[in-house]
């Protein structure tokens, strides 16, 4: 896919600047933040995205919120959604794939790494 719309979502505002700035150097320029879930959502009503990704623990509404709330407005089939969390457990990456995510990442994940979820995630 050429040129992708990327959706960026984390409360930390240094974890986002990483994001963006990895991505950039991967060749996406097509790039958008959003603070947490709410205001994600506010932003995938107003625009369209082919991919979000998400961290889960931020305030207002977590990433398993979002991700329950785009599936419930059937915004799963149009956008894909990869978790990016430091949260370890097999149980959580269970929830994530459960409620639509596409892929499950860790923060400490390399930029190769990064590229390959994209890649697989939107085909």
């Amino acid at each position: 896919m050429n040129n992708p719309r990327i959706l960026i979502v984390d409360d930390d505002d240094y974890q986002r600047l990483l994001r963006c700035v990895t991505l950039n150097r991967l060749g996406f320029m097509n790039l958008c933040e959003a603070e947490d879930g709410a205001q994600a959502l506010k932003k995938l009503h107003d625009e369209h995205f082919d991919l979000v990704i998400s961290d889960i623990d931020m305030p207002k509404m977590n990433g398993f919120e979002l991700l329950i709330q785009m599936a419930t407005l059937g915004m799963l089939t149009r956008t894909k959604v990869i978790m990016m969390t430091a949260r370890t457990l097999a149980e959580d990456m269970e929830t994530a794939r459960r409620f639509g995510a596409s892929a499950y990442l860790l923060k400490t994940v390399n930029k190769d790494q990064l590229l390959r979820a994209i890649e697989t995630t939107l085909g």
